[in-house]
């Protein structure tokens, strides 16, 4: 099931927008989110997460509007925590992107959830 399916014509703000923006609302209510990229090699997948100096990105983009709330938060006298985690999948091998030298997470399958990691 996808949340949704952009076409090539849309610019990666357009995406952060109709996306992950609309994510930090819930996930700053404590709900765990996440950022899930999949289409075919060279479909564009790469550059809509890691952009160029022109074209911002959603992994730019994301904590800039998240940090935003978060003092938006605290000036209304709300304390939060916020944790991230960067991951690659590519070929079915799972990569740590915010540390290399770190083990990689182990993955299991729960009866009736699918995939999660541990």
């Amino acid at each position: 099931m996808f949340d949704h399916v952009f076409v090539e014509d849309k610019k990666n703000k357009y995406i952060f927008e109709h996306t992950t923006n609309e994510m930090l609302t819930v996930f700053l209510d404590g709900v765990n989110c996440y950022i899930f990229a999949y289409g075919e090699t060279g479909a564009g997948e790469t550059f809509t997460m890691l952009g160029s100096e022109e074209c911002p990105d959603v992994v730019s983009l994301t904590p800039i509007e998240l940090y935003w709330r978060v003092d938006k938060l605290h000036s209304e006298g709300h304390s939060c925590d916020v944790a991230v985690a960067y991951l690659d999948v590519y070929d079915e091998v799972l990569r740590d992107l915010l540390c290399s030298s770190c083990p990689w997470p182990g993955r299991s399958r729960q009866p009736g959830q699918g995939p999660s990691l541990q």
